[in-house]
């Protein structure tokens, strides 16, 4: 099976990649102007293959996926998921359940998901992602650092439906694969330490988020400094974790050195505080 040289599927940026460095959060969103503009480039592209090749060409699925991540940026959920949505019909008719760029397949998948999860639906999406994962685990094998970014949202949607156990098990998985393809002190390794331990919390093992949280954080202020908002955000988790172990001292000691990095940076986006019922 032969690519034009129109869009080459080797170099596709999806919606929500399933490449693990999509976790690292510090990369600056695209502004409006510069989404609006990739959306005219993209509707223009898949214009020239339709006309070429025809609409249900396996071309027009790639193109399919990056205007989905362009409306995405937009916040248009409906564009997000009627798009990838065409794009897999397109998929599953010509690679069915192989051969060649059956991964390009899961990738529709993941996004589709993770519109579904935009959309509310966490058991479509929940389905969408189990799909994308048994594909990669197929293609890469289990343990294969492409499966990550799919093992994380999956526990995400289960988190979303409640099965903070099934998560869990999901993250830790992740973790592991992560800590041995990127090393420990990785910072892709401490954004699944931040949500492995507040799946720990939120199963009541304080504990362990506590133990979970610090390893985050030491990873963090190396990585970006011990005043950056990545900082406030696992101080912010940590602080409620000691107070959930009783360590009141300790949590305002934590919120107190959070509420003065997130003074130092008046005009950038925060991530929000969590709120217990009784603050």
């Amino acid at each position: 099976m032969e690519y034009s040289s129109i869009v080459n599927p080797e170099k596709v940026t999806y919606m929500s990649s399933t490449a693990d460095h999509s976790q690292d959060s510090c990369q600056s969103p695209p502004t409006t102007g510069d989404t609006s503009a990739s959306i005219q480039t993209l509707e223009n592209q898949l214009a020239a293959v339709e006309e070429q090749h025809g609409p249900d060409h396996f071309e027009v699925a790639i193109i399919l996926n990056n205007l989905a991540k362009a409306y995405s940026d937009l916040g248009d959920d409906e564009r997000q998921k009627e798009l990838p949505e065409r794009a897999l019909k397109i998929q599953e008719r010509h690679f069915g359940c192989g051969g060649d760029h059956i991964e390009l397949m899961a990738s529709t998948l993941h996004n589709l998901g993770n519109a579904y999860s935009a959309q509310g639906d966490f058991d479509e999406m929940k389905e969408m992602l189990q799909r994308a994962l048994e594909i990669q685990e197929r293609h890469y094998g289990p343990d294969h650092y492409e499966v990550v970014a799919t093992l994380v949202s999956l526990g995400n949607g289960f988190a979303d439906l409640g099965n903070f156990s099934k998560q869990k098990e999901l993250l830790e998985r992740a973790l592991a694969i992560q800590e041995r393809h990127y090393g420990p002190d990785h910072t892709v390794v401490a954004n699944t330490l931040f949500s492995l331990g507040n799946s720990n919390g939120d199963l009541g093992d304080f504990t362990t988020m506590k133990d979970l949280l610090e390893r985050a954080l030491v990873i963090q202020e190396r990585h970006y400094g011990p005043e950056h908002l990545q900082v406030a955000k696992i101080l912010s988790f940590l602080g409620d974790a000691y107070g959930d172990l009783g360590d009141e001292e300790k949590k305002q000691g934590l919120r107190d050195r959070e509420s003065a990095i997130r003074a130092l940076h008046p005009r950038k986006e925060r991530v929000p505080r969590p709120q217990k019922d009784n603050e």
